[in-house]
């Protein structure tokens, strides 16, 4: 048991290291794409890209990362193991045929998705794409799964460092056709990126030609699926939307608002994939003293890391035009909205691991569904007539109800309550929205913001109850 500790405590440190480095590099890659195209068809295609292979890993990989993710570390034989990733695969392969397939008999499907014009222009692309996204991400779940924390959290950083590199290359020799053949360049970078992942893992993925699977799987597995049906229309449905009633440039200042505001929970979404591993061995071997200690100490610290990078982007939201360009004039106070609005889910990611570590699948499910319902309702409401604002109120009224419904069921699983720093994180986070849009127009001057931000900062360290030599004791263990 000290082993599998020892374990999760290295696979938190790769991941937070893993994840803070990136964090420089996702915010280089959003300004690329913003401040060298005005027009904002590199932002739209770049998105409307990220909503295809969020299809492509929703309706093919069945179930999403959890059930790798889940099943494997509670797997004792290694051969077991080798056999039941094997067997996801062919399941796998066998929703990619159907995918396809659709996509070729019924083309008008991906068109309102994704627009007709685009998938005109770029289907062979986009089609050629799809079986390497399903086998990259088959292999970055199985080395969570078997826990190899390190290499699975550095893969995913690799594919920016690859895209940068040559977004960069192509900007400085011909800016103007990148930009008219930015969709067909990106599919060719991701190509690029989901064979190094193969190339550079395919060893570690424990694969043994054989059958393992019972029903408790099946079972699990669908209602994952159906999460991941849900967590796909929270997060692609707004983009879709804001194509079809505004404009694909839209879609692209929405996305990249989106993506900074993301950074917010960016360490605890990735160390959720640790925890749910993490939380299903120890509930495999019975240990729950250590489930509700990993829980309650994880939730702190992130809540903690959630809150500054919160408190952090407040201020850069008033540099939003400066340094993405005149495509952002006018978007700060929307931006500061959606930095609240993701930061109202800054455990949640931690609250659905240890939920689906105990198997609750089902009730789950209804939570993440009637939340789902209060967005497309509320979104339908309000994008004709305000546009971007109301997209981001509708996420706002799904955030609250789902946090909620997170936080019940938690509770009703372990009895374990409501983490008070949560409550102090929302407070503060209110008070410096308001402060900030205060400075935006100009009845606050930015010295005294910038004060209010450091004191705001040092406050919230001390109620955390978190010190330096805390810190450093964690990083001095992690080191022995």
């Amino acid at each position: 048991m000290n082993f599998d500790i020892k374990n999760i405590i290295g696979g938190s440190f790769w991941v937070t290291l893993f994840s803070l480095l990136s964090i420089p590099l996702t915010f280089f890659l959003n300004w690329l794409l913003g401040y060298f195209d005005s027009t904002g068809t590199m932002l739209g295609n770049y998105a409307i890209l990220i909503v295809f292979i969020n299809t492509v890993t929703t309706f093919v990989l069945f179930g999403g990362s959890s059930v790798l993710t889940n099943f494997l570390p509670k797997i004792d034989n290694n051969s077991d193991k080798g056999k039941f990733v094997f067997t996801y695969s062919i399941i796998v392969f066998i929703f990619l045929i159907i995918f396809c397939l659709l996509l070729i008999i019924f083309p008008f499907l991906s068109q309102q998705l994704l627009g007709e014009e685009i998938i005109s222009n770029n289907f062979l692309a986009l089609f050629f794409i799809t079986p390497l996204i399903a086998i990259s991400e088959i292999v970055i779940y199985s080395l969570q799964g078997i826990m190899l924390y390190k290499k699975a959290s550095f893969l995913p950083q690799l594919r920016i460092i690859i895209i940068i590199v040559f977004i960069l290359i192509f900007l400085l020799n011909n800016k103007r056709y990148t930009i008219e053949n930015s969709l067909l360049l990106f599919c060719c970078f991701y190509v690029l990126t989901y064979l190094a992942v193969i190339l550079i893992a395919k060893n570690d993925v424990p694969i043994k030609v054989g059958l393992y699977w019972n029903s408790k799987i099946t079972s699990f597995s669908v209602y994952s699926f159906f999460n991941t049906l849900n967590t796909y229309i929270f997060t692609n449905v707004d983009k879709i939307f804001i194509l079809y009633y505004v404009s694909l440039k839209d879609v692209g200042v929405y996305y990249l608002l989106v993506q900074l505001a993301s950074l917010i929970r960016f360490i605890t979404i990735k160390l959720g994939q640790i925890l749910l591993s993490s939380f299903s061995k120890l509930i495999h071997d019975n240990d729950k003293p250590n489930v509700e200690k990993l829980y309650l100490k994880t939730t702190d610290l992130m809540i903690l890391m959630s809150s500054f990078i919160s408190f952090f982007l407040m201020l850069f939201s008033l540099y939003l035009p400066v340094i993405y360009g005149e495509l952002f004039e006018g978007m700060i106070p929307i931006f500061i909205l959606l930095i609240f609005c993701t930061n109202l889910r800054n455990i949640g990611s931690i609250n659905s691991m240890y939920i689906l570590a105990n198997e609750k699948n089902r009730v789950f499910f209804i939570s993440n569904t009637l939340s789902i319902a209060i967005q497309l309702i509320v979104t339908l409401l309000l994008i004709e007539s305000y546009g971007l604002f109301g997209v981001v109120v509708a996420r706002i009224c799904s955030n609250i109800f789902s946090q909620t419904g997170l936080f019940w069921i938690v509770k009703n699983i372990g009895n374990i309550k409501i983490p008070r720093l949560y409550f102090w994180s929302q407070g503060f986070l209110i008070a410096l929205a308001i402060l900030t849009y205060l400075t935006h127009v100009n009845y606050i001057p930015l010295y005294l913001y910038i004060l209010i931000l450091f004191i705001a900062y040092w406050m919230f360290f001390k109620i955390s109850g978190f010190s330096m030599t805390y810190f450093l004791r964690v990083i001095k263990n992690i080191k022995s």
